[in-house]
């Protein structure tokens, strides 16, 4: 939707902010551009998701930076509970990220 706002997130909700503004967070749902300015660290034994994209202007570029799950610290999930790092959905894109510690890396419900 607006690209130029590279260094600018937008929720699901349609708010914008700057990563100076708030840091991203595990579980948030994002219709817009976001890109990583750090690791999303995502290791609460009840994270579900790692980030969620929604529809064609959803767009992430993790910037070779890690996604974080709850199995990476040792402490693990039982594979009945169900983690997801990355979950594209209605035509979302993700480029250069680093998946690890989550039953799923990526889950693509018609996304790129």
């Amino acid at each position: 939707e607006e690209w130029a706002k590279t260094e600018d997130a937008q929720l699901a909700d349609g708010q914008w902010y700057t990563p100076a503004d708030r840091e991203i967070e595990c579980n948030q749902t994002f219709t817009g551009f976001v890109k990583l300015n750090s690791d999303l660290i995502c290791t609460e034994l009840n994270t579900t998701s790692g980030i969620v994209l929604e529809g064609p202007s959803a767009f992430l570029d993790c910037a070779d930076f890690f996604i974080r799950g709850p199995r990476d610290d040792g402490r693990g999930n039982s594979p009945e509970e169900v983690s997801i790092g990355i979950t594209l959905k209605d035509g979302a894109t993700a480029i250069n990220c680093n998946v690890i510690g989550f039953y799923k890396g990526v889950l693509m419900e018609d996304g790129n």
